[in-house]
């Protein structure tokens, strides 16, 4: 019986589709197929979205108990995509499984279940069509297969049909060219190496991937061999789908009809509801995709003119041309070209024809273009176009290059380029898009978690109408109640009922009911092991990734809900939160500075004094690092509990953020009131703090300002209390300091520092120090980084890391580049006089790149100085490439690495978006920054990450250089990691340039 009472009653039959996460082009295709074929119908689809394929198993086992929250007397069908039960292991447990769904339709996709019908798709013609093209149009006689790692049922499959095809054009296949490999993305290609290193009848002259991604994997590794597809080696893959598309060059692929699956599922699926089974299996052929990376295609290659006599080209004939390349477009771009549009090209190129004009129709065809918001439109338009180019040199025949079909047809072709140019841009912005989204979003959630603002963002950008949050009322039993964190629809906050409501009913009470077809995706809101909630949103985005991506994000900003076995109604939660600490229930920023203000006013009027107090914890960063952050979370939570019991009543103490504390002390009678507070908090932290059974020293450094006398506004005041505990750190911690005047010197500082830049650009200020970079292998030094330093007494405590960034505020930075560069190039040459060949690293800072001539700078310098551009290394950090919004940086580093100098990254792994670079320049060299080498060899985390980052540089041919090396335990462990190259104090520290001759002297012996 159908809940009567719950939002998703709106008397139409529902089928559930069950998958694994919507993120896979595989997933994602049979979802919309299914959903689309629902509603047309005038079904509703619940689409439920459980485990991830390669995660860990505990992962895995709290995504998967979304299926629990299926409720048949919801449901009439079920379709039952392999995926959600390849984490089955036998058959036994898969028709466990199923028991829940006995009684309704259900159809399984891609899988052999006993008694149960099943829709599925066959690469068997795909594949023939493959290899008859690539032996017949191509003449390939010798192929590679690149299959997946492991037992992995689609790729062992295919092999066997690739098998099948070379024997039926009489070709045997070499199991020496049998190449395996991880199907993740950027996995490296064992083996392929070999082939193009070994003997002729080793080297393939064509490899078949059986995925996409695996395929856009070994055209990476080919690029890190020197080689390229389709000249020194023919690649294709099997899917289809956008990835072969968008891959340089595009993939031809075996196209897999996963839209189509889904399709006939849900057909076949409410046809058994309406008592109409079929008897039969349904398996879908594949078909081949011919693009660039075969040989065909090429950009700027003529599409073919045909020499037979043409047929009069009439409005019709065009008509009939186009409904063609509508009819083989996949089901879901049938839609991005209506009947009317293509009455309206027929006639105006008719009548363009006849006026021997060439201005409607292009004209008309540029304005669709512009129109055009997905990739998949590009694409199908690009088919549309080429096709009636096609036509009009058909119709051009001998005529004259001055006929008017011959100009229509030059302005078609390059249209066809404009439109693939027109979906990589629009595929690289609709990425930057979605980031963009995905970062404001968790902002909103982390920050204030504004429902309002979430809301308008998901509707009027991501086009998602509803989005529902929900979270169990008791984590042990999570399918029994629920609580409505968030409801929105139609950009939106609902104000829905705060009552527990059944978990399996899945939106809130009070949500109005839906009355046309809709289709819902139910996803799990989980931490580790923890099943927390569930969110439930509309399908109106057609992109899974975006859908995973939110999910993750809702996911983090509700996790420390697992610690709470009742929550509050959302709307006093919320509140709550937004005045509370939630780990240690103190006072947070914002009540504090509301307290700070109304304590301003109050001392105003009463002419009072009181102290606020700055608190920082002395080496609590050692607690989370070496004992984890959840040791931290405890660690607070006890020190605001002693810092609590040192204050009086009236007192105000808060949490600031991390391990910073703030207090108000109200109504003080003098100075001494404020010190012995500051003393009564540095003393509760004199005895060890019990953690996990471990004792645990900590210590606090304070500072203290007075109202009225240090200030008189709480921004003044909170300012100098935070400037005296910084003196309080640098004298030693553990101890507290009162604001003075003289804290004012910095100001100065900076001012003195200002001088001193400009002085040194006049006078030649400057010096070079060079810190060695150590082989790790041989354990010489095979180069320098070069190191800027102010010179004179004035500048002996004045390192780098202070006047650097002024001097880039002040736009001195490009002089002291262009001086660096030149000095560093003349020492580099003098080395390589005198017999040591030292490669040298010099920084760029990511102002110079908005010179849009450094390269040409640079490139005079060398041939000015005599330097070896092979032994030059250009150091940039990743937030050059990512501030460089105009392209500046990437054109001037590939014109720097075209003439033979190495591109390095420093920092590496602690930007933004550190992947994305290595897709935007030259990249040669990866340096690991010191924070993650600094503890390594005792910090799980930090190891890690230094070992993902090994491997990606690995896989891509990258050299590593590891930054920071201070004690032999770090060099060991970087070592057995195959790192290339170790800098840091553990060999040298910064030298003069005859000490790095010494230096290298030395390590030789």
């Amino acid at each position: 019986m159908r809940l009567k009472n719950s939002p998703l009653s709106n008397n139409r039959p529902t089928i559930a589709v069950l998958t694994n996460m919507v993120a896979t082009p595989y997933s994602e295709g049979i979802i919309f197929g299914a959903t689309d074929y629902a509603k047309s119908k005038g079904y509703n689809a619940l689409c439920f979205s459980g485990a991830e394929f390669a995660k860990p198993e505990a992962v895995n086992m709290s995504r998967d108990r979304i299926f629990e929250l299926i409720d048949r007397e919801m449901i009439d069908g079920v379709i039952l995509p392999m995926g959600a039960l390849s984490r089955f292991l036998t058959m036994e447990e898969q028709l466990a499984f199923l028991e829940q769904f006995k009684g309704l339709p259900v159809i399984t996709i891609n899988s052999e279940i006993p008694g149960y019908k099943t829709v599925g798709y066959s690469p068997r013609q795909g594949m023939f069509d493959l290899i008859d093209h690539l032996v017949k149009k191509h003449g390939v006689r010798r192929f590679s297969f690149a299959g997946a790692t492991g037992m992995h049922r689609a790729s062992m499959v295919k092999k066997q049909f690739f098998l099948e095809a070379l024997e039926s054009q009489g070709l045997d296949f070499d199991e020496r060219l049998y190449l395996t490999s991880d199907m993740g993305r950027n996995a490296p290609v064992p083996g392929l190496a070999k082939l193009f290193s070994g003997k002729e009848e080793l080297r393939p002259e064509a490899i078949v991937a059986s995925s996409d991604n695996q395929a856009r994997d070994i055209l990476l590794a080919l690029k890190g061999l020197g080689k390229k597809a389709p000249d020194d080696v023919i690649v294709t893959g099997s899917m289809g789908n956008v990835v072969s598309l968008f891959t340089e060059p595009p993939l031809t692929s075996i196209l897999e009809p996963t839209y189509e699956l889904g399709w006939h599922a849900a057909e076949r699926v409410i046809s058994a509801i309406e008592g109409r089974p079929y008897k039969e299996d349904l398996i879908l052929p594949t078909s081949l995709v011919v693009r660039q990376s075969c040989g065909c295609h090429k950009p700027g290659k003529d599409l073919p003119v045909p020499n037979d006599a043409p047929s009069p080209l009439t409005k019709e004939k065009v008509s009939l041309e186009i409904e063609k390349v509508l009819a083989e477009a996949p089901p879901e771009q049938k839609t991005v070209i209506n009947r009317k549009t293509v009455e309206n090209l027929s006639s105006l190129l008719e009548e363009d024809l006849q006026r021997g004009s060439n201005e409607a129709f292009a004209a008309e065809l540029h304005r669709l273009l512009e129109r055009a918001v997905r990739e998949e439109e590009f694409y199908l338009w690009g088919q549309v176009v080429e096709r009636l180019h096609f036509l009009l040199m058909e119709q051009a025949g001998g005529a004259s290059p001055r006929g008017v079909e011959t100009e229509i047809g030059a302005s078609l072709f390059h249209i066809v380029q404009i439109c693939d140019e027109k979906a990589g841009r629009y595929r690289s912005f609709e990425a930057e898009k979605y980031v963009g989204i995905m970062r404001e979003i968790g902002i909103q959630l982390n920050s204030e978690f504004n429902i309002d603002s979430i809301s308008r963002i998901l509707s009027e950008n991501l086009k998602i109408n509803d989005c529902y949050l929900t979270i169990f009322e008791d984590l042990e039993t999570p399918l029994e109640t629920a609580r409505s964190v968030m409801a929105t629809r139609g950009g939106q906050q609902l104000k829905v009922s705060e009552d527990l409501y059944p978990s399996r009913q899945l939106l809130p009470p009070g949500v109005e009911s839906y009355d046309e077809p809709y289709a819902l995706l139910v996803m799990p809101l989980s931490f580790r092991q923890d099943f927390l909630g569930f969110s439930v949103m509309t399908m109106e985005e057609r992109k899974g990734i975006v859908y995973e991506g939110l999910l993750t994000l809702f996911s983090s900003a509700l996790k420390n809900e697992k610690y709470m076995h009742s929550l509050m109604e959302a709307e006093e939660k919320f509140r709550i939160l937004a005045y509370r600490d939630p780990l240690t229930d103190l006072a947070n920023r914002t009540l504090f500075n509301d307290r700070l203000k109304n304590t301003v006013a109050v001392s105003k009027r009463g002419k009072q004094e009181f102290a606020v107090l700055f608190v920082d914890l002395d080496g609590f960063k050692w607690v989370n690092d070496s004992m984890g952050h959840d040791a931290g979370d405890i660690l607070l939570s006890k020190v605001s509990e002693l810092f609590t019991h040192c204050l009086r009543e009236e007192d105000t103490l808060a949490r600031f953020g991390g391990d910073e504390f703030v207090a108000i002390l109200p109504r003080i009678n003098s100075r001494n009131d404020a010190m012995r507070g500051a003393e009564r908090m540095i003393e509760a932290l004199s005895n060890p703090i019990e953690i996990r059974d471990q004792s645990v020293f900590i210590t606090a450094s304070i500072g203290v300002a007075l109202f009225p006398g240090d200030g008189t506004t709480p921004e003044t005041l909170l300012k100098n209390a935070d400037k005296a505990m910084y003196r309080s750190k640098q004298n030693g911690k553990n101890r507290f300091s009162f604001y003075e005047p003289e804290l004012e010197d910095a100001l100065n500082r900076t001012i003195m520092i200002r001088n001193l830049l400009h002085n040194a650009i006049r006078e030649k200020g400057f010096h070079l120090l060079y810190q060695a970079q150590v082989n790790e292998k041989s354990r010489r030094v095979s180069g320098v980084e070069a190191l800027i330093r102010l010179s004179g007494t004035k500048a002996q405590f004045i390192g780098p890391g202070e006047f650097i960034p002024l001097a880039e505020e002040i736009g001195l930075i490009e002089q002291i580049g262009l001086w660096t560069f030149r000095t560093a190039c003349e020492q580099q040459k003098q080395w390589n006089r005198e017999g040591y060949p030292l490669k040298c690293s010099i920084n760029v800072s990511s102002k110079q790149f908005q010179n849009p001539h450094l390269a040409d700078d640079f490139i005079q310098i060398v041939n000015e100085t005599g330097a070896d551009p092979k032994k030059i290394t250009i150091e940039l950090t990743e937030n050059a490439v990512l501030d460089d919004t105009e392209g500046n940086a990437s054109k001037i580093l590939t014109t720097l690495s075209n003439y033979g100098m190495s591109i390095a990254i420093d920092d590496f792994g602690t930007g933004y978006a550190s992947l994305s670079i290595l897709q935007k320049i030259p990249v040669d060299i990866l340096k690991i920054d010191r924070s993650f080498v600094m503890d390594c060899e005792r910090n799980d985390e930090n190891a890690n990450i230094i070992a993902a980052i090994v491997m990606m540089a690995k896989s891509l041919r990258l050299k590593i250089v590891a930054e920071g090396v201070e004690t032999e335990d770090q060099l060991d462990f970087l070592s057995r990691l195959g790192c290339d190259e170790i800098q840091g104090f553990y060999f040298s520290k910064p030298m003069s340039e005859q000490q790095i001759v010494d230096l290298t002297n030395s390590l030789s012996l």
